[in-house]
C-alpha cells in the first residue's frame, strides 16, 4: 500500500509542471486565427508601345516672312513655323513653335501688258530634334494684274510696245498660314508613364528631303511629256 501511494505522488510530481504549463499558456484567439497571408507586391506592367503619328497628318505652318516674286529667286529656301501642336492620341508629339522649311519652285516676275508675276512654294521638312521630317505641300500665288484690260488698252492706243502696263508682283505676307502634310508615319515610342509627352521612337529615320528644283527648261520638257502621255491616253481611249 505504501508503495502504490508513492508511485502515485511521483507521478503526480511528473505531471504537474505540464498541466500547470498547460492551464497557463494563452489560447489563440480570433485574430490569431484569421490573421491575413502577405501577398508579394507586383510590378505594375509597362505602357504598351501602339502609337503611331500617322502619315499624311495635317500641319499647320506659318510664314515668318513675307515672299515676293520680286525679291525671291528659284530655289530660294524660306522659313515657317508649327503654329499648332501636332499630337497623336492627344498627346503633342510636334509643339508648336517648331522651326520648318520651305523652297521656292517656280518664280516669275511681274512684266508688261499687265502679265502678272507668279510665284510656288514648296514645303520641305519640319527641323526637329536633329532630324529633317519631310513634308509635302505646294501652293502657288499669283499678282492681281488685269492682263486683257491691258492688252485692250494698248491696241486701242495704237501704240504696241510704246505703252507699258505692268502687272502686279505675286505676293505672300508674314504669318500666312498653310496646310501641309507629314510624309512619314512617324513611331513614337512608349511614354515612361501614363499621360506623359509622346517621344518619337529612336528607331524613326525620316524619308530623304528631295530639295531638286527644275530649271525652267527642265519644266518646259515635263510639261511637254505630261502633254504628250495625255494625248496618248486620250487616243487610246478613243480606240
Amino acid at each position: 500500500m505504501k508503495r502504490r501511494f508513492v508511485a502515485l505522488a511521483a507521478l503526480a510530481a511528473v505531471s504537474s509542471p505540464a498541466l500547470a504549463l498547460q492551464q497557463t499558456a494563452p489560447a489563440a484567439g480570433p485574430e490569431a486565427a484569421s490573421a491575413p497571408s502577405v501577398t508579394p507586391a507586383v510590378a505594375a506592367a509597362p505602357v504598351a508601345d501602339v502609337s503611331v503619328l500617322p502619315a499624311n497628318s495635317e500641319v499647320i505652318v506659318a510664314l515668318n516672312e513675307a515672299l515676293s516674286s520680286d525679291d525671291k529667286r528659284l530655289g530660294d529656301t524660306f522659313s515657317l513655323t508649327v503654329s499648332q501642336d501636332v499630337k497623336a492620341n492627344g498627346a503633342v508629339v510636334i509643339p508648336k513653335g517648331t522651326r520648318a522649311v520651305g523652297q521656292i519652285t517656280y518664280r516669275k516676275g511681274k512684266g508688261g501688258f499687265g502679265k502678272s508675276g507668279k510665284i510656288d512654294l514648296d514645303f520641305r521638312y519640319i527641323d526637329y530634334e536633329g532630324r529633317h521630317i519631310p513634308l509635302e505641300g505646294h501652293y502657288h500665288q499669283e499678282g492681281n494684274g488685269n492682263g486683257a484690260a491691258a492688252v485692250g488698252a494698248v491696241l486701242a492706243a495704237g501704240v504696241i510696245g510704246g505703252l507699258i502696263v505692268h502687272g502686279h508682283s505675286a505676293r505672300i505676307p508674314q504669318g500666312h498660314e498653310f496646310v501641309v502634310h507629314l510624309v512619314d508615319a512617324i513611331p513614337l515610342g512608349a511614354p515612361t508613364t501614363a499621360g506623359s509627352p509622346a517621344l518619337i521612337a529612336a528607331s524613326y529615320t525620316p524619308t530623304p528631303v528631295n530639295t531638286h528644283v527644275m530649271t525652267p527648261k527642265e519644266r518646259k520638257a515635263a510639261e511637254k511629256a505630261a502633254g504628250e502621255a495625255a494625248k496618248r491616253a486620250r487616243e487610246a481611249g478613243v480606240h
